[in-house]
């Protein structure tokens, strides 16, 4: 992950793509464009992919703005915490995110949490669902978050003190919990992640550790 581009926030709602955005700047604050940010932008087929997607899409009457967010279990790191909605947030506008299926069960938590974000979309479907999912949200259509299940605090807050590098002990004490009840909530993250069989399969693969 790449942390210059997890300070920046980068327009792409029209032809003049705004880079750096300032919240306070005027030339923003009156745009008669759509204001629609990517982050991060780490990945550039993602970018690449939702240029195509924005490309077909003519006009919005989402007056604030929209960020889609490369909610991918690359990305994992940024979203053990809510420091990335502290960023995001003094943009006022609103927030989507564009999830893989491994990453459902977190988007789902923190759209329960932050009610700037207003939906969460499954990247990983057809390109027309997609593209038709972004229209609709930019047009203030309703679009209804995939079905699942959602992370619990305890598991997050699990999922925070291991990319830390705490021990299960540690977690524990933190949690104010037993350590079998420690044991439990990564058993549920290995679940919650697509079924890993250890969940140090993915602090190995995303260098939680």
């Amino acid at each position: 992950m790449n942390a210059k581009n997890a300070m920046t926030l980068n327009c792409y709602g029209c032809e003049y793509k705004c880079r750096e955005m300032d919240s306070e700047l005027t030339r923003i604050t009156h745009c008669a464009q759509m204001k629609i940010a990517i982050w991060p932008e780490d990945n550039y087929f993602f970018k690449r992919g939702v240029k195509e997607w924005l490309s077909e899409i003519w006009s919005s009457s989402l007056s604030d703005g929209v960020i889609l967010v490369d909610f991918s279990i690359d990305n994992l790191l940024y979203f053990i915490d809510d420091n990335w909605l502290k960023f995001l947030a003094q943009y006022k506008m609103q927030i989507v995110l564009m999830c893989d299926r491994a990453m459902l069960s977190l988007a789902r938590y923190w759209l329960n949490r932050e009610w700037r974000i207003i939906s969460v979309i499954d990247a990983t479907a057809s390109t027309s669902k997609v593209m038709q999912n972004i229209c609709d949200i930019l047009r203030w259509k309703s679009v209804p978050p995939p079905k699942g299940k959602v992370m619990t605090e305890n598991e997050v807050k699990t999922l925070s003190y291991m990319a830390k590098g705490n021990s299960l002990a540690k977690i524990a004490s933190e949690l104010g919990c037993s350590i079998k009840s420690a044991y439990g909530y990564q058993y549920s993250l290995c679940k919650k992640f697509g079924g890993l069989t250890r969940i140090s399969e993915l602090r190995f693969k995303h260098q939680i550790m």
